[in-house]
């Protein structure tokens, strides 16, 4: 019989790491970063890190784990880069 789980595990960290690409992109395409929560992308850095950290204690499944993480964490750094590069100016009543 097939062991499924590293199968699920590999196929989780596919999904995963794609999750993030798609907001990555447009971010850096349209140069903008308005609508990115710093909140969001700060807990999200987190939680990774956190999964990594676990994920260096299990005994199975560890490297699924580790690199979802790595990935979606590269993810969110770019994202919050783009808030800095891409820094929206407020314009006045009397400028719009």
């Amino acid at each position: 019989m097939v062991n499924l789980e590293p199968i699920i595990g590999w196929a989780a960290t596919v999904v995963l790491a794609i999750n993030m690409a798609p907001q990555v992109i447009e971010t850096f395409y349209h140069k903008s970063s308005a609508d990115i929560s710093i909140t969001f992308l700060a807990l999200n850095l987190l939680a990774c890190a956190l999964f990594i950290w676990w994920g260096t204690y299990l005994s199975e499944g560890i490297l699924q784990i580790v690199v979802s993480n790595v990935l979606v964490a590269i993810c969110d750094i770019l994202l919050l880069i783009s808030k800095f590069l891409y820094k929206e100016v407020k314009l006045s009543d009397a400028e719009k």
